[in-house]
């Protein structure tokens, strides 16, 4: 159900089913770590826990044409390799993270080439992460002020942006324009946009006519800066549980809104508007895609008889084509019939 049409997509493939390629079994999380390029080549990053040290077991892989390949450090095979995203000429750049998941190195990795070491961006920031779409990347990290700054570097050129404490980022796109969320006033999450040189814009919230508490996250930009993620209200009374629906901010920040009664939540968005994720409340239990020609559609009635159930789709390309998990930690490659 729309709650709000502030918004046209436009541009949606429409499609009546999918092919699907089995990319195997991996310990992958059902909303991160996952992502596509143009060429349907796949990158993933695995997260096993060892229960006797706690320690935490990261790889990271890619698909390509029916072949997989572990990336690894040469004479290392043991480092924790994170990917930030994998480029439309297949390479990847990512981080390298030591026991306590401090970023140690970036790298960068070509077929031909392997893994190459890049020092890390300020080795005096800490709690550093990162978000890169093409040559940009964002850096978080505190300052001697201790306020959350965000770097976006591209190329030789260095924008820095406050935008205030506790702000999380989430995604960037190719124009340098950042998502995610930060305490409003009243210290609810609230999802913002900041673009380069300008103040941080805050998107609209879902209506709230029982004066609940709102709150709402962009977890994914597209290079027209259209925002996907979710709202959510919060829990007043037995009769008014909360609700949490997947949201599509416009440019200008107005908000279209789509509900399920078991919950929703948008995790990616391509340049023709098509918004995947999965439904669910506080875990995914179906995977989902939405556009404005077909509304919210399951995925696996999408899908041949005999898939295993698919519980989240956390990436899509251009092509429409999408990476989707089960239920039982297999990984699928979706591509439009038509």
């Amino acid at each position: 159900m729309i709650l709000s049409a502030a918004l046209v997509l436009l541009g949606a493939h429409a499609t009546s089913g999918y092919a699907v390629t089995d990319l195997g079994h991996y310990f992958v999380h059902a909303g991160t770590g996952i992502s596509i390029n143009s060429r349907d080549e796949v990158a993933l990053t695995t997260i096993l826990v060892n229960n006797e040290d706690k320690d935490e077991e990261i790889d990271t892989y890619v698909w390509s044409k029916g072949t997989t390949t572990h990336i690894e450090i040469p004479n290392a095979p043991s480092a924790k390799m994170w990917f930030t995203d994998i480029r439309d000429d297949g390479s990847l750049r990512g981080q390298v993270l030591d026991r306590d998941m401090s970023v140690v190195n970036g790298f960068t990795w070509t077929k031909s080439s392997g893994v190459t070491l890049t020092p890390a961006l300020d080795g005096s920031q800490e709690a550093a992460s990162l978000v890169v779409k093409d040559t940009f990347l964002v850096e978080e990290g505190i300052d001697s002020t201790h306020r959350l700054l965000k770097t976006v570097h591209h190329s030789d050129v260095l924008a820095q942006v406050e935008a205030g404490d506790f702000f999380q980022a989430h995604a960037i796109n190719e124009a340098g324009a950042i998502t995610g969320s930060a305490p409003d006033a009243g210290q609810d999450d609230h999802a913002i946009r900041v673009d380069p040189g300008q103040d941080v814009t805050w998107l609209a919230m879902p209506p709230n006519p029982l004066s609940r508490q709102v709150s709402s996250n962009g977890l994914a930009i597209n290079d027209a800066g259209y925002v996907a993620g979710c709202a959510m209200l919060g829990f007043v009374s037995p009769t008014t549980p909360e609700g949490k629906m997947g949201a599509i901010w416009a440019p200008d920040g107005s908000l279209t809104t789509v509900s399920d009664p078991t919950g929703l939540v948008f995790l990616r968005i391509n340049n023709h508007n098509q918004a995947i994720g999965w439904k669910g409340d506080s875990h995914p239990s179906c995977a989902v895609v939405y556009d404005s020609v077909n509304g919210l559609r399951d995925l696996n009635t999408l899908v041949p008889a005999g898939t295993p159930k698919l519980l989240s789709a956390a990436a899509i390309n251009d092509n429409g084509s999408i990476v989707c998990v089960s239920s039982g930690d297999e990984v699928f490659l979706l591509k439009p019939n038509s």
